[in-house]
């Protein structure tokens, strides 16, 4: 029934889209699960054997079996007034599920939202606290295994030989490379961990090694793939492409030593502008040296913040050269101070 995840994966436009899609199928298992349970309580209510197939979409949104189960349960008084013969889509099917929705309330249970077209796994889990309130005599396996486990904190213990045989299988239909982890918590104890996580109440039923997890029963892969750390498939994710980064063309170099020359008072003749600097060629601008058209020089150590290339056109920064200053004369010589007056 189950097609492995890592073999869906390659067909699949995402990952998340395999990951839905295979949810939906476990999902419809847990459906099947819950149908087997189902029927077992409706045979023993009504002592007449009820097939877990028969219970569709044409046999339950028509109200009649939901009204039945909880008149045969103990609860005449809460359906009273349904309609036996009601057709689905019809208005007595919808006054139908009404009348149970209704009784799910006085029995204090959760309602599901019955719409049409909907999974039936709502439904299934709604007659299932519908049998919780009923006769426990009458009640599936899977919920006295509940009621163990209130009244005596354990349930009968599973083989270990059935605990490694579902892991296996497990592993086969999600695709692990390896199978899970299932241990007793104590010899002889139907509390399990999977993989050493949290304790977990296990029960083998209808073919299912079902976990009580979250106040729910679910299937061991629907925990498995469900779970907040799911194991990995051998199938890898497609990698995310890597960031592209542009280049730094800029280097900071020291800055050049400064001479000092005598202030002439004669001043030269203006030189005229320099040219520009030929393209690959560098114009230092105090201690910014700025490469265009050339190959990068050696990466610059990693900045605290990032650090995002300009290209700078070195013609717009050239400029012309200072004036040189030269003196001939010399220094002008210091008066001397004049004497103190006599006191």
């Amino acid at each position: 029934a189950y097609q492995p995840l890592a073999a869906s994966l390659p067909n699949m436009a995402s990952v998340s889209e395999a990951r839905a899609s295979f949810l939906r199928t476990m999902r419809q298992d847990i459906e099947r699960f819950y149908r087997f349970v189902v029927a077992e309580w409706l045979s023993a209510l009504f002592n007449t054997p009820v097939a877990a197939a028969s219970l569709g979409g044409t046999s339950l949104l028509n109200g009649v079996i939901l009204c039945s189960s909880v008149q045969a349960a103990g609860f005449p008084e809460l359906v009273r007034g349904f309609h036996r013969h009601a057709v689905v889509g019809s208005p007595h099917a919808t006054e139908n599920l009404h009348i149970f929705v209704g009784a799910l309330h006085s029995l204090g249970a959760n309602a599901p939202l019955l719409k049409k077209g909907e999974e039936l796994l709502p439904i299934l889990m709604s007659l299932l606290d519908v049998a919780r309130s009923g006769p426990a005599f009458k009640r599936p396996r899977l919920l006295q295994l509940e009621h163990a486990l209130c009244e005596r904190g354990d349930v009968p213990a599973i083989a270990p030989e059935v605990l490694a045989r579902a892991a296996e299988q497990a592993a086969q239909r999600l695709g692990l490379s390896q199978p899970p982890v299932i241990r007793a918590l104590t010899p002889g104890s139907g509390i399990v961990t999977v993989d050493d996580g949290g304790a977990m109440a296990a029960a083998f039923t209808h073919e299912y090694l079902v976990l009580l997890h979250g106040g729910t029963w679910n299937t061991l892969e629907h925990y498995l793939f469900t779970r907040p750390n799911p194991p990995s498939t051998s199938a890898p994710a497609p990698a995310a492409p890597a960031p592209v980064t542009a280049p730094v063309t800029a280097s900071v170099t020291a800055p050049a030593p400064v001479s000092v020359a005598p202030v002439s008072t004669t001043a030269p003749p203006q030189s005229a502008p320099a040219p520009a600097p030929p393209s690959g060629s560098s114009s230092r601008i105090g201690s910014l040296s700025v490469l265009a058209d050339s190959a990068p020089l050696s990466p610059l150590p990693s900045p605290a913040s990032n650090v995002t290339s300009r290209s700078v056109s070195v013609a717009a920064l050239s400029s012309p050269p200072a004036p040189t200053i030269t003196s001939t004369a010399a220094p002008a010589a210091v008066p001397a101070a004049a004497p103190a007056p006599a006191a």
